[in-house]
């Protein structure tokens, strides 16, 4: 279907950080999905550009989106966009001065990634409650996390056929400030 394809060709320039070209993919695969009434393409196709609003800095715009999205994976039982769409939402949370909701929202990402066993999503919710409990100052609290991210993106990059995960600019920006932040609190 021509929505999931811009879908993911949009993914391909999100992960490379080409966050504008990212968005043109995504606005075309929403056009697309409203004309083909597809429920599972608009929500995913709505929080591919939800993502996009929190790393461009305008995560007060897409809290409303990702929650919405989040009830309705749940009721169409798309799980693992639930559990992305609850760490994007954490993430706006965090963004928009809300450090005890994302903390709030991050511990039920973490154990519906740990119970689907989405290793990424995983490494994501750990690396993000490490910046929550960094903004609280809780140096015992957040290296662990921290820590615990490097971690699991260390061994899925080991995985066969994973050895370039590290390449894509949202995960090795995550790796890179998870590593300078657990060595600098050293």
């Amino acid at each position: 279907m021509l929505a999931r394809a811009l879908n993911y060709l949009g993914d391909s320039y999100f992960y490379r950080g080409d966050y504008g070209t990212a968005r043109q993919q995504y606005e075309k695969a929403l056009q697309v999905a409203n004309k083909s009434k597809s429920r599972e393409l608009l929500a995913l196709t709505r929080f591919n550009l939800a993502k996009l609003d929190v790393v461009q800095g305008r995560p007060a715009a897409a809290i409303p989106v990702l929650k919405s999205i989040m009830d309705e994976s749940d009721s169409l039982g798309l799980k693992a966009l639930s559990v992305q769409s609850s760490i994007y939402l954490a993430q706006a949370l965090l963004g928009t001065k809300k450090p005890a909701d994302a903390q709030a929202e991050l511990d039920r990402a973490m154990n519906r990634a740990e119970k689907l066993g989405l290793l990424v999503e995983q490494a994501r919710a750990h690396y993000l409650l490490g910046e929550v409990l960094s903004v609280g100052g809780k140096t015992k609290e957040y290296v662990p996390q921290y820590q615990e991210a490097v971690r699991i993106l260390e061994s899925i990059s080991k995985e066969n056929g994973a050895s370039r995960l590290l390449d894509r600019s949202d995960l090795k920006d995550i790796y890179r400030d998870a590593v300078k932040s657990y060595q600098g609190a050293a």
